[in-house]
């Protein structure tokens, strides 16, 4: 799975720091759809999930209607412990491994590096998935005028749909100056937003906790090693914080309800005990708390003016045009889909 993140990432610099149409104050002034994808329908699976990221976490944007995930990970949370992988002694073998190259027994020479020569423990330990966010609307099991979109030139993910008559939509990004992942949920209609939301974790050791009247957070430790990694004593937490307008928010350890609410802000930190690479004694509750209480005082348009300003100065650096069709205005799946038949 992390190949296929990395990958997905990678492409998304590609296409915003490369090829683009404007300047990113441009773009956020003429509103242009240019390097947008967008999506009939929400992700069944991971690869077609939509990715956000900051530096520092990143997620994975699925877009259901009636149940959304946001897949989500942090940069410092990986098996091991700080450990030295020198073979003490390897040197000794030097003169001989020379020799058995020299004399063509690359064979032998591979077996005497491996036994005697090569780090111990052989492999770096891995990169971890942090955790999921589900989230649960009641009674949007069939929603109309369904749109799922990310977009380059702003690096905003979100979902519209209507539902009874009654228009939701979903904003999500990640943003730098920060260090959060941010989403707000609208409805059209006064009171009609109603939702729980809850964390999971692919490690075994973890907990969902109520901290406050607003917050809840994931706490847990690394559990997952391959063969012949060092066990994790890395510990994680994070902390999903909600501002309701009008509406009721209620937390306990089983989740976060939502109820008769117009528009809903969560604002997710995640961090670990993580310090650097040889001192994994922090405190990843007090790194969330600090990083929520860095933004308590901070409104929905000032977090996203902030991430626009940091994304775009460096998204608008280079200006690329290769002009607009039609095709413009089709899914992005249909695009390459149709690719093969024609210009």
């Amino acid at each position: 799975m992390l190949e296929r993140w990395v990958l997905i990432m990678l492409l998304g610099m590609v296409f915003s720091h490369i090829i683009t149409p404007a300047s990113g104050a441009e773009a956020a002034e003429s509103g242009a759809q240019d390097w947008k994808l967008q999506y009939g329908q929400p992700a069944e699976e991971w690869d077609e999930a939509l990715p956000i990221g900051n530096g520092h976490m990143g997620a994975m944007v699925f877009g259901g209607a009636d149940h959304e995930r946001i897949q989500f990970n942090e940069d410092t949370l990986w098996a091991g412990q700080p450990q030295s992988y020198q073979n003490l002694g390897a040197s000794d073998y030097l003169p001989e491994l020379r020799q058995l190259l020299y004399d063509g027994k690359q064979d032998e020479a591979h077996d005497l590096a491996m036994e005697h020569f090569m780090s111990d423990p052989l492999r770096q330990s891995s990169y971890q998935p942090f955790g999921d966010l589900y989230f649960d609307f009641p009674g949007h099991d069939a929603p109309e005028a369904y749109h799922r979109w990310l977009d380059l030139e702003t690096a905003l993910a979100g979902v519209r749909y209507e539902v009874d008559g009654v228009i939701y939509e979903r904003e999500v990004f990640a943003t730098y100056p920060d260090k959060v992942i941010v989403m707000r949920l609208t409805a059209d209609t006064p009171g009609a937003l109603d939702f729980t939301v809850r964390f999971d974790s692919p490690h075994e050791a973890h907990d969902q906790v109520a901290l406050d009247s607003e917050t809840l957070a994931l706490r847990g430790r690394v559990t997952h090693s391959h063969e012949n990694e060092t066990p994790s004593l890395l510990r994680f937490e994070a902390q999903l914080r909600a501002h309701s307008v009008s509406g009721t928010v209620t937390v306990t350890d089983t989740g976060l309800e939502v109820q008769d609410a117009d528009e809903v802000v969560l604002v997710l930190a995640a961090a670990t005990s993580y310090n650097n690479y040889h001192d994994i004694s922090g405190d990843p509750a007090a790194k969330c708390a600090a990083i929520l209480e860095g933004v308590a005082d901070a409104s929905y348009a000032t977090l996203k003016q902030r991430h626009l300003e940091d994304y775009q100065a460096l998204y608008g650096r280079v200006s690329v045009d290769l002009g607009v069709t039609e095709a413009a205005t089709l899914d992005t799946g249909l695009r390459v889909a149709q690719f093969k038949d024609g210009d």
